[in-house]
């Protein structure tokens, strides 16, 4: 059996209360419609974009790096599993070699 229950969102200043939570309070869902017309006409105009470019993130990492910092301990400081912060200096994508049976 399973029940389901109403989680109260940590904190009403970002989208996660309205997206995670289902928040229902007026300013919270206010500013989830202001992102929502936004990002439609964005991408009705082809100007949305929702990624950004990692470089300088690539960069402050590689000088942690540099400082003696582990990705193990930039995680713990940044409340992020190490993975992730691995994953942003490493290369990912199709490396162009297949396996031939």
């Amino acid at each position: 059996m399973t029940t389901t229950t109403n989680r109260e969102a940590p904190h009403h200043n970002t989208l996660t209360c309205v997206k995670d939570y289902n928040c229902w309070l007026p300013a919270c869902r206010d500013r989830y419609k202001d992102y929502q017309r936004t990002r439609y006409r964005g991408i009705a105009d082809g100007t949305w974009e929702p990624l950004v470019d990692a470089a300088p993130v690539r960069q402050h990492l590689a000088s942690l790096y540099s400082a003696g910092f582990s990705p193990y301990r930039i995680g713990e400081l940044t409340g992020l599993p190490y993975e992730t912060v691995i994953g942003f200096t490493q290369v990912h994508g199709f490396s162009g070699k297949r396996r031939s049976r």
